[in-house]
């Protein structure tokens, strides 16, 4: 016994046929989308791990630049104050040769000076000094 469908259980029917397609291809195209929307995530989380991977590589350089550049500033500063003691040694012995030099010479013409200052024996005193026959030659 079989019962005779109705038209509008058919309307029925086809309406809902229709409705389960448009959903199907909504479906697939969501799903489509979906992995569409994935993947670009995915190439989203490579690139952060690789930008994040950069900079970490670029914080990296500027701190090692900025090591090599507090090693130098502080060998630039010792070698500096090295300098500064080897010239102060320098000028501390350049200064002391001249002070002897010039002390040296002082005391050379003081005593030169004395030298021309005294009086040289005189010639009746030589006399005294000579025997006899010398003083008398013809």
């Amino acid at each position: 016994t079989s019962h005779p469908i109705s038209p509008s259980l058919v309307t029925r029917i086809s309406s809902l046929t229709a409705d389960n397609e448009v959903l199907t291809a909504k479906t697939n195209f969501l799903e489509s989308e979906n992995q569409s929307l994935r993947a670009e995530i995915e190439a989203l989380r490579n690139q952060i791990t690789i930008d994040r991977q950069s900079a970490v590589e670029a914080l990296q350089r500027v701190q090692l630049k900025s090591y090599i550049s507090d090693t130098a500033k502080d060998a630039a500063e010792e070698r500096a104050a090295w300098l500064e003691a080897v010239l102060v040694d320098a000028v501390a012995e350049l200064t002391t040769r001249e002070v002897v030099r010039i002390e040296t010479n002082e005391a050379i013409k003081s005593v030169s000076y004395s030298a021309v200052q005294t009086p040289a024996p005189s010639s009746s005193y030589h006399m005294q000094q000579m025997p006899p026959q010398q003083q008398q030659q013809p």
